[in-house]
């Protein structure tokens, strides 16, 4: 259905016929017109959202609408007929009813106003299928915790209810949650519940269970936790991108991160799927008619920047066909850095210091549609001389300390130690400064900083190779490591001296803390490279010798480089300690110059 003239937009709603005789009667519904002028405040008709999964296609049931049979898909047949029983009128937006989906026209319009169509309901329907042994007892938890706020009444909650716990793992393992288009429809929702079956609840059951989920204060030790427990978190982990807020998403890369895992039947949808929570109208626009490598493509170059986007490259990207520069949406791996934390948080780092690439003060487009081509702005900063893989074991930060020859390398290019900036890379430190943040958080997370680099230096006392110098009673000398900086009032060698003599204990839970942090941003396949001007830094696998090292304008993270005959093919972001905040921005090196970058 198009839209009407003007600032009138207008879709489908289904008014289903209530109540039906019995459960098992023919559904019966007509379809009505909603108009909604985007020019005011004033909201549409009164009607509510359905999301749901569609399922198997090949399974469909006949519904009855305006008096003509029409085979909608089972799933969506079953959820109206435990609807009808609502003993309310119910007028029901169903994308696979609304929409005519073989009308490539009226698919594009309509599916463009989707996020307008789930922020304009009244209430989402969450339907997540027919009941299971313990979905009741789930249900009431949900509900229970949607009244209070988040303490440590939430863990009593789930340490006494073995069946709703139980069952609410069940429900959040189910399809349902691995589906693109659902993150839209929840995070756009004005009020969400939950149905299975003839049971519902309120969605904020959820959210208040993920909160509590994620405040580790409030949790006592795994061993003294009943076995239900572990799977209910880990389920609330697995479906932690639909309860976030809304504020806190940010810009497009953000979502790209966060909705990663998740699924869609069209490869398109992995874009479209995304329009309602931000503003993408100015390069993109659904269209159906188009194969995904165009729509791929047209979302990224279409863009006057390379931004930070590129971060979520799964390693082995499907589709060879594509530019490097532009991720296939279509993969549903996990990230192989832990690069995604800082995009997934606006503000963490900022190594271009928001300098932007304007197409506008160029001649000519940064995007060539001919070659697929597209030239970005920025500096070649170094190459990549040697890598090892990051592993998630203890032994791993002594691997590499051996590797990379941290007794050996010259000076860090930021003037800072080699040490402090080894410690940063393999922890993937987001503690550093942030634009904005008042000077108490900035200290705060300083002095975090401090503790993890201090239980770093415990951890190199435990190193029983040559692989750093030496004092004579077989201890690290430090001093030599840190260079003239070691004998300063208040420098971080005396203040480790100084513990060491006098808080051994307060030295060791430093050092637990490095190794928690360390072993919790590992990562899955990741590597670890120095380059031939001393910097440390972290990357995708697919990093070698050779590589460079840039900074894009319009990126928010350093990236990764590889020459080719026709420019430079992208491999991925990169965490590079003393890059990351804007530091080679604030203080420019005088041998570099900023250069057209063509990325194929």
């Amino acid at each position: 259905m198009p839209p009407l003239s003007g600032r009138t937009a207008q879709w489908l709603c289904l008014e289903l016929a209530q109540p039906a005789s019995s459960f098992s009667s023919p559904v019966v519904a007509r379809l009505s017109v909603v108009h909604h002028n985007t020019a005011t405040k004033e909201p549409p008709a009164h009607y509510e959202a359905l999301s749901y999964r569609w399922g198997d296609p090949n399974d469909r049931s006949t519904i009855f609408i305006n008096g003509s049979g029409v085979s909608v898909l089972k799933d969506l047949e079953i959820a109206l007929r435990h609807f009808r029983y609502d003993n309310e009128e119910l007028v029901l937006w169903a994308d696979a009813i609304c929409i005519n989906q073989d009308d490539i026209e009226e698919r594009n319009v309509q599916v463009a106003l989707m996020g307008t169509i789930y922020s304009k309901s009244y209430r989402l329907r969450i339907w997540l299928g027919e009941p299971g042994p313990d979905t009741a007892a789930a249900m009431k938890l949900m509900d229970e915790c949607s009244e209070y706020p988040p303490d440590a009444d939430g863990v009593k909650k789930i340490f006494n209810d073995e069946r709703g716990s139980t069952g609410l793992t069940e429900l959040l393992g189910r399809e349902y949650w691995s589906r693109m288009w659902m993150f839209q429809e929840i995070l756009l929702s004005k009020i969400a519940r939950v149905y299975c079956g003839r049971y519902t609840a309120n969605f904020d059951g959820i959210k208040y269970l993920d909160m509590v989920s994620a405040n580790a204060r409030l949790w006592p030790e795994p061993s003294k936790t009943p076995p239900w427990v572990l799977p209910l978190r880990r389920a609330l982990v697995n479906t932690t991108q639909f309860t976030i807020n809304p504020s806190r998403l940010g810009e497009l890369e953000n979502m790209l991160v966060l909705t990663r895992r998740l699924q869609a039947g069209d490869p398109r949808d992995k874009l479209f799927a995304l329009m309602g929570t931000c503003d993408m109208a100015p390069y993109l626009a659904v269209d159906y008619s188009k194969p995904a490598r165009d729509v791929y493509i047209e979302e990224d170059g279409e863009s006057s920047t390379v931004d930070a986007r590129r971060v979520g490259e799964p390693e082995g990207q499907t589709d060879t066909t594509l530019p490097s520069w532009t991720p296939d949406f279509r993969a549903s791996k996990r990230v192989a850095i832990y690069v995604g934390y800082g995009i997934e948080i606006p503000g963490v780092f900022n190594a271009s210091k928001g300098t932007r690439f304007t197409a506008a003060s160029h001649s000519g487009h940064p995007f060539n549609h001919s070659d697929t081509t597209l030239v970005a702005e920025g500096l070649l900063l170094d190459t990549i001389q040697k890598t090892a893989p990051v592993v998630k074991i203890n032994s791993c930060p002594e691997q590499m300390i051996f590797t990379f020859g941290l007794g050996q390398v010259g000076r860090h290019p930021s003037g800072r130690s080699q040490v402090q900036a080894f410690c940063e890379t393999i922890i993937f430190d987001i503690y550093g400064p942030r634009d904005g943040d008042s000077a108490e958080k900035n200290k705060s997370r300083q002095q975090i900083r401090l503790q993890h680099l201090l239980g770093f230096m415990k951890h190199m006392e435990t190193i029983k190779n040559n692989a750093v110098p030496r004092k004579r009673d077989g201890s690290v000398d430090f001093p030599t490591l840190f260079g003239p900086e070691a004998s300063r009032p208040g420098s971080v060698v005396r203040r480790y001296e100084d513990l060491k003599r006098s808080q051994p204990d307060l030295l060791e839970e430093h050092h637990k803390l490095f190794m928690k942090e360390y072993l919790y941003r590992a990562g899955n396949i990741s590597s670890m490279f120095s380059t031939g001007g001393h910097y440390f830094g972290r990357c995708n696998h697919s990093v070698q010798p050779g590589d460079v090292v840039a900074l894009l304008f319009g990126c928010t993270l350093p990236v990764i480089l590889r020459k080719t005959q026709s420019g430079f093919k992208l491999i991925g972001a990169a965490y590079v300690s003393g890059l990351m905040h804007g530091e080679l921005m604030d203080n420019p090196r005088r041998d570099l110059r900023v250069q057209r970058i063509p990325l194929v």
